[in-house]
């Protein structure tokens, strides 16, 4: 976590983000179905680290009112499902304007899955996000996963009202998100993974 304490303070920091709006999602998943956590591993963390970044950004002058938080028990509008997180980054997209600063912040389990459709990702693999409600069906589908073409679509909506996005994945699998593999946790549960490697990608 510390790596990624010093990688806020560097999106706080980046030239020119103080004198922008600067808002922040910042999501956490730690409860999954038992399944999910055989398979994956669980996390502990997460919610956690987000009351964490939370003070972090408040105590960088970010008001309360600019930052939406999505983690495990909270309401069900603030729960970290599939479709609160979609409808959190459509609304950044909705509402972005020039200069805007936002951070997006996803802890929990990631994973690689086939593409859902013929795409340019060269090994035939999405990287993923798994909310809460992230489920395995019988026979080895899966259901309420987030795609990695779906949060790039809204950046790319935010990127186009001209704001600056920086987006941090503290999850496996994230650096396609980013693509990033290569670290043993991210290797031990096969392809549905623990805690992983954390980029830091800045889009403007």
């Amino acid at each position: 976590m510390r790596g990624v304490l010093y990688l806020v303070m560097l999106c706080l920091l980046w030239p020119g983000v103080s004198r922008a709006e600067h808002r922040a999602l910042l999501i956490g998943v730690t409860d999954y179905a038992p399944e999910v956590t055989a398979l994956a591993g669980p996390l502990a963390g997460p919610v956690h680290d987000v009351a964490l970044m939370v003070d972090i950004f408040a105590g960088a002058g970010v008001a309360a009112q600019n930052m939406t938080v999505l983690s495990d028990g909270q309401d069900a509008q603030n729960r970290p499902t599939r479709a609160n997180i979609l409808r959190a980054l459509d609304e950044l997209a909705r509402t972005a304007t020039p200069d805007d600063h936002i951070t997006l912040y996803l802890a929990g389990h990631g994973a690689q899955v086939p593409v859902a459709i013929d795409t340019t990702e060269p090994d035939g693999l999405d990287e993923v996000f798994l909310p809460t409600d992230f489920e395995i069906l019988p026979g080895g589908g899966f259901r309420n996963m987030i795609r990695d073409d779906e949060i790039g679509a809204r950046v790319d909506q935010m990127i186009a009202a001209g704001a600056d996005v920086w987006l941090i994945a503290d999850t496996c699998h994230s650096g396609s998100l980013r693509r990033s593999v290569g670290n043993r946790a991210c290797r031990e549960h096969s392809e549905l993974s623990g805690v992983g490697n954390m980029p830091i990608v800045r889009f403007s």
